[in-house]
């Protein structure tokens, strides 16, 4: 390994329902897990895909104060659901004898792929490049170092450097601000800061 896993943390998504589903994505590298449809259920969702049109029937995603009048769902939903992932996931880390998540990335080795021949061309997919992880032995090591933490130089960014210094006073005066400076294609997130600071200022 080049040493890059353990600089970056491996998040998965998508229609994660279950503990068992965690267990898999950790198995497969993955160290966090982003949970939408699910907790959107708990709380009312109905699933009518129609979150962009402002006609959302449950109040969930509108604007609309007629139906957000219907919204029925409270955190406690959230959490609740969430209480039963942790505690299928403990199961399923129980039985294979793993006492923390954290040892379970990268596991491979617990995988195992079913062939089931008549079941037409998903029959025919190989996993094998995915479940065979030349670096299973290192398995427990090539997660996200926690106590070395990567120094991304932000203090280097633009953002820094000019944007937040020129207009974070003019935002606390009311005033109006311009300014040209040079982006070169390694300016990859210019004004993300200064956004996340303008945010901080002006919810306060």
């Amino acid at each position: 390994m080049n040493g890059f896993r353990n600089k970056v943390i491996i998040e998965t998504d998508g229609k994660l329902m279950s503990g068992r589903d965690v267990a898999i994505a950790a198995m497969l590298g993955a160290e966090e897990f982003g949970f939408a449809t699910a907790p959107l259920v708990t709380m009312g969702c109905v699933m009518m895909r129609v979150c962009n049109l402002d006609t959302c029937p449950v109040g969930i995603a509108t604007q609309n104060s007629e139906l957000r009048k219907r919204f029925a769902g409270k955190p406690e939903y959230v959490v609740n659901f969430m209480r039963f992932i942790a505690e299928e996931l403990r199961e399923y880390m129980e039985k294979l004898d793993v006492k923390s998540v954290d040892e379970l990335v990268g596991r491979t080795d617990f995988l195992q792929q079913i062939n089931i021949p008549e079941s037409g061309r998903s029959g025919k997919v190989d996993l094998s490049r995915i479940i065979n992880n030349p670096y299973i032995k290192e398995a427990g090591k090539i997660c996200y170092n926690k106590k070395n933490v990567y120094d991304f130089e932000l203090e280097k960014a633009i953002d820094e450097k000019t944007l937040i210094k020129k207009f974070i006073t003019a935002l606390e005066n009311g005033e109006k601000r311009s300014v040209v400076i040079d982006v070169i294609n390694t300016d990859r997130a210019v004004g993300t800061l200064l956004g996340a600071e303008i945010t901080r200022k002006t919810s306060q």
